[in-house]
């Protein structure tokens, strides 16, 4: 009896402890499961065109040769030496950035200072003064934090995170917004919407009676693309794979009807 008493503690003992473990393991892959589901987040909603940038080493040449073109031409700021915008009422705008307007000199600053990929993208001289443009996709509202998180848990993708970005318009606006350079060159940048102004116009017909920004062609490489294809929906865009780091290499415009 003693020696049965004993096997049957011993048994109980057994018995408890398969249940603990088993118990241990199910908290574990539970656990395992969240944490997985945590790490690959989805969006909670897409991005879209934003605007087209031209680098120009001439920027009031390059205004000129717009306005001539038929459309409205506004400088970036009261001091008309950095960019000009070629906005309109729905879609991507154009950006005339000028190429010179940051020094070489302060480019190596920027870089020491862990701002690499901002400047990678500013130092792109191989499509300047050409009818090719660097590209940026923006948001309706609020930060880039989900993007971000997406781009990194999903696909690796890092850069740079420019939280407070400002520019005083020439009508006045006090526009701020956020920026992400990511360190793949094959994707454009991100951007959010303008948080405290809007400086669209309302209805706006360029003197050339254009409208917005009807399509344009957008080249890089396969794996960016099928990135942004997750990321984006904007039926103005078209894919093209090339040797290209991101770039619009044709633009259709809309034009009033």
């Amino acid at each position: 009896m003693i020696i049965s008493d004993t096997k049957n503690k011993h048994m109980k003992t057994i018995n408890y402890l398969v249940l603990a473990f088993v118990a241990l393991l199910l908290v574990s892959c539970s656990a395992n499961k969240k944490t997985t589901e945590s790490e690959t987040p989805t969006l909670t909603g897409k991005m879209r065109a934003s605007h087209i940038i031209y680098g120009v080493d001439d920027l009031h040449k390059a205004v000129k040769e717009w306005q001539d073109k038929g459309f409205y031409v506004e400088y970036g700021q009261d001091t008309k030496d950095a960019n000009a915008l070629i906005y309109f009422s729905e879609g991507p705008f154009i950006e005339l950035l000028n190429a010179k307007y940051i020094s070489n000199f302060n480019k190596k600053i920027l870089t020491l200072l862990g701002w690499k990929p901002l400047v990678d993208r500013m130092s792109n001289t191989k499509i300047m003064n050409k009818n090719i443009g660097a590209f940026c996709i923006e948001k309706d509202a609020g930060t880039l934090d989900e993007e971000i998180k997406w781009l990194e848990r999903k696909y690796n993708e890092k850069g740079f995170y420019w939280k407070k970005v400002k520019r005083n318009d020439t009508k006045g606006n006090k526009l701020r917004w956020k920026l992400f350079f990511p360190n793949n060159l094959g994707l454009p940048f991100l951007m959010s919407y303008y948080e405290n102004a809007d400086p669209k116009p309302k209805n706006f017909v360029h003197p050339n009676g254009v409208v917005g920004i009807k399509t344009l062609t957008l080249v890089t490489d396969k794996n960016s693309i099928k990135i942004l294809k997750e990321l984006v929906d904007d039926e103005r865009m078209r894919y093209e794979v090339g040797d290209r780091e991101a770039e619009v290499v044709n633009i259709e415009f809309e034009y009033k009807k």
